[in-house]
């Protein structure tokens, strides 16, 4: 059974879409989902979810830039790619935690051709996550050691919206919208060397 997970920058599990056949890649999954089909009542100006380079972009959806067989990505592009990592991150963090404190979930044996096991892998697995966002409220520093994390990854603060953006980004042209966030990295590393 294949599924997506949406998580904040905290760890907790804020929306999960269950119930696809194995064989869904990641990108079906999305573009079935809620928030790709009603993004006005998910997303502000400005919002984002992070993919990887299985998911192409859209306006609320800002993936990785793709490798293109005998082409290289350019500094912005690799620097981008690096930063949306780390933020990325945090969700394989959230995925690991829950199958650490809930080691059923790392391999639930269940008929799934049957509507009956599929719904109860389903609800169990729901289970888990809102028992894993009440653990995350309740006991901050409980079972760390279950996941391994990166100490060097710095959690998303929230921040006024940059006036760069604001008068730059055509929301209507995704593509354009993770030139300028790459470009815009890379200028600031550049000039912090």
């Amino acid at each position: 059974m294949a599924g997506m997970v949406i998580c904040d920058d905290r760890m907790r599990i804020i929306h999960l879409d269950l119930g696809w056949p194995g064989c869904a890649n990641d990108k079906r999954v999305w573009n079935n989902s809620v928030f790709s089909k009603y993004p006005e009542k998910y997303f502000d100006f400005m919002q984002y979810l992070l993919g990887d380079s299985g998911y192409s972009n859209q306006l609320h959806l800002m993936a990785c830039f793709r490798k293109i067989r005998g082409f290289g990505l350019s500094g912005p592009q690799e620097l981008f790619n690096k930063l949306v990592a780390k933020c990325r991150y945090v969700n394989e963090n959230c995925i690991g935690l829950l199958k650490g404190r809930f080691q059923s979930l790392r391999g639930m044996r269940m008929d799934i051709s049957v509507k009956k096991y599929a719904e109860m892998m389903i609800y169990f697995i729901r289970c888990a996550a809102i028992l894993h966002n009440l653990l995350l409220e309740d006991f901050e520093d409980w079972d760390t050691e279950l996941y391994d994390f990166d100490e060097t990854a710095e959690t998303a603060e929230t921040a006024e919206p940059d006036t760069f953006f604001e008068s730059t980004i055509d929301t209507n042209d995704c593509q354009d919208n993770r030139d300028v966030y790459a470009k815009k990295f890379w200028d600031e590393l550049m000039n912090n060397l």
